[in-house]
């Protein structure tokens, strides 16, 4: 399903990841690698934007939550009848249950 009238949003806590994983990728991999899986993540909120139904089901997490592999991260994030709400960015080897009750 591919529903371009959802709305997208990007939570606090989302656009905080998304510095602080930049921020490391550029410090340890440099500007052109930072930039690029910058550009990676940005994709992959733009696939489950266009396609909801994309990640796997995450019961576990809360109603209407979903979870995306990108790379070495999941993009957690929640559909409603109007929006595509970006909860986290969680690195692959965290529990994204941990990240979401802060």
């Amino acid at each position: 399903m591919s529903d371009r009238s959802l709305r997208l949003i990007v939570s606090v806590q989302a656009r905080k990841d998304y510095r602080d994983i930049f921020a490391y990728t550029l410090e340890n991999w440099g500007k052109d690698q930072a930039i690029e899986y910058g550009d990676t993540l940005e994709r992959g909120f733009l696939m489950v934007h266009s396609n909801p139904e994309l990640g796997v089901v995450r019961h576990d997490l809360g109603t209407n939550i979903r979870s995306l592999v990108v790379e070495k991260h999941r993009i957690v994030y929640r559909v409603t009848q109007n929006t595509v709400r970006i909860l986290r960015i969680v690195h692959e080897r965290r529990e994204p249950r941990q990240d979401l009750n802060n």
